[in-house]
């Protein structure tokens, strides 16, 4: 089982590296306001889509991973369906401007499962762990991420109400996708 955690570390990586490097690649974007989504609109958009699978893969073979070694529990299948919410991301890209299709709703859809599952899934998932420090910073990261997904989601909703975008979506968006990330790398290198 070895090479899932190898897997996930790499596409956890891979996510890491698209995430950063996008950046300075796309200077017609904002990194306060845009989210990652939006990068796979328009030039260089296959980097994100790149990430977007890799971490995608790094959770459902994480998920996989946690379950031969430990147990399938609710919290490695909610893991599992939290991976397979970035891989619907990554299959239908965003919307782009106010042109609304079925695969911009299924991306959001995605993203929500996503941002839902995640903190629940390792908050649960903790309890097969016996580290202390592992302990720690999972409670750290998975309280941290369930308060980033109810702001998400409370400017998300704000927005389709309001009709107003919040500035800083994107900049907490990508706070959020940080923790994820740094959860996956790590709990992929202590299972190693």
């Amino acid at each position: 089982m070895i090479f899932l955690f190898i897997i996930s570390l790499t596409g956890g990586i891979i996510f890491a590296f698209t995430s950063i490097i996008i950046h300075p690649l796309r200077n017609d974007l904002s990194l306060r306001t845009h989210t990652i989504s939006q990068y796979v609109i328009g030039k260089r958009g296959w980097i994100v889509t790149l990430g977007l699978y890799a971490m995608a893969v790094a959770e459902i073979a994480l998920s996989i991973g946690i379950m031969y070694i430990k147990q399938t529990s609710t919290s490695t299948i909610l893991l599992l369906f939290a991976g397979l919410g970035i891989l619907i991301a990554a299959i239908f890209p965003v919307d782009s401007g106010d042109n609304k299709t079925v695969a911009g709703k299924l991306h959001n859809f995605g993203a929500i499962i996503q941002f839902l599952l995640f903190p629940i899934a390792i908050l649960l998932v903790n309890k097969n762990f016996s580290s202390p420090w592992f302990y720690y910073c999972t409670v750290l990261i998975g309280i941290t991420t369930a308060i980033l997904f109810i702001v998400l989601a409370y400017l998300f909703i704000y927005e389709r109400v309001s009709g107003k975008e919040n500035p800083n979506f994107g900049i907490i968006e990508k706070v959020d996708i940080a923790f994820i990330i740094a959860w996956v790398i790590i709990t992929s290198k202590v299972l190693l």
